[in-house]
């Protein structure tokens, strides 16, 4: 099994009356030989572009045209998204994906298993509180916590977490044969 970090398509500079106000970026995951797991990064890269095109262009635009009529600077940006291979086993990989611009930072995960995705749910073991510790732990720590966005690395089941106020934060749930998580990649 070979996943590799790809460009989606190279970086697409997006112009306004010629001048250039945002570049979009996508390097995202490819696995030889898997079809959807391709055409689902693909097409989340091809949907980048497409709201770069679509809002942020225009908002940068407006942007422009103010800063040109107060002397000010140019909005530059770039929005990217950028994976990175966690782990990679021979029954699947952890992939982590950082979304960049002019945005609030935001990463999520995503784990596949023998080529198919892997839900939070299959980390632990059968009628554990796997939810309650989830709860306890976004308490313990005053975030919100996306558990549709984990992946797995050496140490354990890694969750994003926002808080309320603004911020955001990786939380590490160590891996636990008895309460969960558990590693579906297997050593």
């Amino acid at each position: 099994m070979a996943v590799t970090v790809e460009p989606v398509f190279p970086p697409q500079v997006l112009t306004w009356e010629e001048l250039p106000l945002l570049t979009v970026e996508a390097e995202l995951p490819h696995w030889e030989g898997r079809r959807a797991f391709c055409r689902y990064y693909a097409a989340w890269g091809r949907g980048l572009l497409d709201y770069g095109r679509r809002v942020l262009l225009p908002q940068l635009a407006e942007r422009c045209r103010r800063a040109l009529e107060q002397g000010g600077m140019l909005p530059l940006t770039t929005a990217a998204l950028r994976s990175r291979i966690v782990r990679e086993t021979e029954h699947g990989v952890s992939i982590c994906t950082e979304l960049t611009g002019p945005w609030p930072y935001r990463c999520r995960g995503d784990v596949w298993a023998e080529g198919l995705p892997v839900g939070v749910g299959e980390c632990f073991p059968p009628h554990t509180p796997w939810h309650r510790r989830l709860r306890e732990t976004a308490q313990e720590r005053g975030l919100v916590l996306h558990p549709g966005d984990f992946w797995l690395g050496e140490e354990g089941l890694l969750l994003p977490g926002s808080r309320p106020s603004g911020g955001y934060e990786v939380v590490c749930l160590p891996y636990d044969p008895e309460l969960g998580p558990l590693d579906p990649l297997g050593p």
